[in-house]
């Protein structure tokens, strides 16, 4: 039953602030400029990096069953990339967020030799 499955993980800590945080980072996905990254720690539930961001996002630590915490890279952008330039333009409030909505209508999967 997802109801049940969704309160254990709920009491075990998993959507804090309703968000579902994974912790699991992988050296074979860096987070390469283009590449799509799911939030350890809340705040967006993915994001797009613009830059390389290792640093900020890759390994932070390892965690007691010998996993690399930080936040993982699932997906990279392929084409498009002017569409990312517009976006970065667009107008931001004082917290870097931006002003305006942005909504993904879109997307489609490449297959990838990535194993």
């Amino acid at each position: 039953n997802n109801q049940r499955l969704e309160e254990k993980m709920v009491d075990e800590g998993y959507f804090p602030d309703g968000a579902l945080l994974f912790h699991q980072y992988s050296p074979e996905f860096p987070h390469a400029k283009y590449t799509v990254g799911f939030s350890s720690t809340g705040g967006p539930l993915f994001y797009i990096n613009i830059q390389d961001n290792i640093e900020a996002h890759g390994p932070r630590h390892i965690d007691n069953e010998g996993d690399v915490e930080g936040d993982p890279v699932f997906a990279e952008v392929v084409e498009g990339f002017e569409v990312i330039q517009r976006i970065l333009a667009l107008p931001r409030n004082e917290d870097d967020s931006l002003n305006t909505r942005v909504q993904i209508v879109d997307t489609y999967v490449v297959e990838s030799d990535a194993k």
